[in-house]
């Protein structure tokens, strides 16, 4: 007697369910391993400014995506990704003592590109009050 054709759709799907698990468990199995070595170079405790360097390498070392490192490290993608921004012209900001408009005028009088938005903010963030 043979199997029937419910009892092959069955032992197909168990099959199919049995290999998922396996995958889920080898992932699983890689994170503890990833966390255990990560606990045993005290990694966990580094500053913010170093989860970066981890990070990178968990990523590199273990070849995992940069999404899936970062989920390990619990830090998020967008401050892995993140470059900061150099002030354009702090030379202008030492400077800047009258109201942005005549601050925007001189600015482009003297080379520089600066837009009226960009004059004000810079006014705004230095917190001039003049008149």
């Amino acid at each position: 007697m043979g199997l029937q054709t419910n009892q092959v759709r069955q032992l197909k799907q168990l099959q199919e369910e049995r290999a998922q698990l396996r995958k889920v468990v080898a992932e699983l199995s890689l994170d503890k391993a990833i966390l255990q070595d990560g606990a045993s170079k005290n990694v966990w405790s580094t500053p913010d400014s170093a989860r970066r360097d981890v990070v990178d390498y968990v990523a590199s070392h273990y070849e995992l995506t940069m999404r899936r490192a970062c989920r390990l490290v619990k830090r998020p993608r967008s401050v892995q990704y993140y470059c900061g921004v150099k002030d354009p012209c702090p030379e202008l900001r030492a400077r800047m003592r009258y109201r942005y408009r005549r601050v925007q005028c001189c600015s482009r009088r003297e080379g520089w590109q600066l837009g009226k938005s960009q004059a004000y903010r810079l006014y705004c963030e230095e917190q001039l009050q003049l008149r």
